[in-house]
């Protein structure tokens, strides 16, 4: 991402949200199978928009928790599916990697749109380590993202985040912002030795960190191990 004229900086350890969107075919099927056009009113803080806008920018779809099941099976006066959701001695084998699509396909109902969207959790802001250093690369942010695509219920399910920057083209804009990571910093010392693991959970900040010793050339003293 480029960060110029925007004032944002950051320091090699920091952590860049940015705002996301859903992807438009599955607002399309969802909005389908809960008997919705998109174009109902309705209300999420104060704040009152046209549901396909609410379902593409405001509410999480990937992200369906027993406690959201629970609640759709009260609404559809589904007691089987309550008494699923509320036993927590009991696994739901499909739910985990689940999206709201599958919910409705599983189980089919109509709802009313404010309910729909009162039933959703909030879309957050996604965070990355930031795999980047403005010394090096003045007026730039840099990500590392594996974009996520897998099988599940018969589906082909998209990482949210990861296929919606995969989308992005040159010239097109994204809302960021920088979250500090003050306790995940190079050492004061550049003689300080260190020492870098990503075991299995990425390289990002480590790309960070190296490429802040090369622009400032410092040499040596430094080990990245990762798997």
């Amino acid at each position: 991402f480029s960060l110029e004229d925007s004032g944002i900086s950051y320091q090699p350890g920091d952590i860049l949200a940015v705002h996301i969107n859903n992807d438009a075919q599955l607002v399309k099927d969802i909005l389908q199978h809960v008997g919705l056009t998109g174009s109902e009113k309705v209300t999420i803080k104060a704040e009152t928009l046209d549901l396909h806008t609410a379902l593409l920018e405001k509410r999480e779809l990937t992200l369906v928790t027993r406690k959201q099941l629970a609640s759709y099976a009260t609404i559809i006066h589904n007691p089987e599916l309550e008494a699923l959701a509320t036993n927590k001695t009991l696994k739901i084998d499909w739910l985990e990697d689940a999206d709201w699509l599958d919910v409705l396909l599983a189980y089919p109902a109509r709802l009313e749109a404010q309910a729909f969207t009162d039933l959703l959790r909030a879309l957050q802001p996604r965070q990355y380590s930031i795999a980047s250093s403005l010394e090096a690369h003045p007026e730039e942010v840099h990500l590392l993202v594996k974009r996520v695509e897998y099988e599940h219920q018969s589906r082909t399910h998209l990482g949210t985040a990861s296929n919606w920057m995969a989308k992005l083209e040159e010239g097109d804009s994204a809302k960021v912002y920088i979250k500090p990571n003050p306790n995940f910093k190079l050492p004061e010392n550049e003689e300080t030795k260190v020492i870098m693991i990503g075991a299995g959970t990425g390289v990002a900040p480590y790309r960070s960190f190296l490429a802040e010793r090369e622009a400032k050339g410092i040499n040596g003293n430094a080990w990245l191990f990762f798997g």
